[in-house]
């Protein structure tokens, strides 16, 4: 699998039709993401109704690339949630990846 960056990769493992993608390590995060980029979230957030699996886009970046500013929006552009997230908490949106809608709760 290919991030949409011409740069990135992962490992990627399938088990029982579910495709797995190993987490990054800091280092690799900040390589590959930068400010205005698309991101997937990797944990739930349900204090801010969002769940894995969620797309946002990064507008600021912390230090070294040690945390990253994410908003979060509906389809037509609310924005639900701006959250400040660890790079282990995301992962750069891969290149065969199609976006899935769900209603808020």
């Amino acid at each position: 699998m290919t991030w949409c960056r011409s740069t990135g990769s992962a490992k990627v493992s399938k088990d029982a039709n579910i495709i797995s993608i190993y987490r990054l390590s800091k280092n690799n995060v900040g390589d590959i993401l930068k400010e205005l980029d698309s991101i997937v979230l990797l944990d739930d957030l349900t204090d801010h109704g969002l769940k894995r699996g969620d797309l946002g886009v990064i507008v600021l970046t912390h230090g070294d690339n040690e945390g990253y500013e994410i908003e979060f929006t509906t389809l037509c552009g609310e924005t639900i949630a701006v959250v400040t997230l660890l790079p282990s908490q995301i992962r750069p949106v891969a290149r065969r990846e199609i976006a899935h809608s769900r209603m808020l709760a």
